[in-house]
């Protein structure tokens, strides 16, 4: 979540709302889902990975269970 903390961060405050409404979400919603820690949804994650060019990925938002939720994504790497 830090990584995505500091994506926002860099981000001016009408680019923030920009990403978050590009994500389907509010900045609001981050902005606490950040403080408290709380685990963002696949969906999200995917559209946080996406609209963000990789800067923040699925991996970095799901470290102990991407390999559950994306093991395709595990393939890619060992692949490489």
């Amino acid at each position: 979540m830090e990584t995505l903390r500091a994506y926002l961060n860099g981000l001016a405050l009408g680019k923030q709302r920009d990403f978050a409404a590009s994500c389907e979400t509010s900045l609001e919603y981050l902005r606490k889902a950040i403080s408290k820690g709380q685990k963002l949804g696949p969906a999200l994650s995917v559209l946080i990975e996406i609209n963000s060019a990789g800067a923040v990925s699925r991996k970095n938002l799901h470290p102990e269970d991407w390999m559950k939720i994306w093991p395709e994504l595990n393939s890619k790497a060992t692949a490489a």
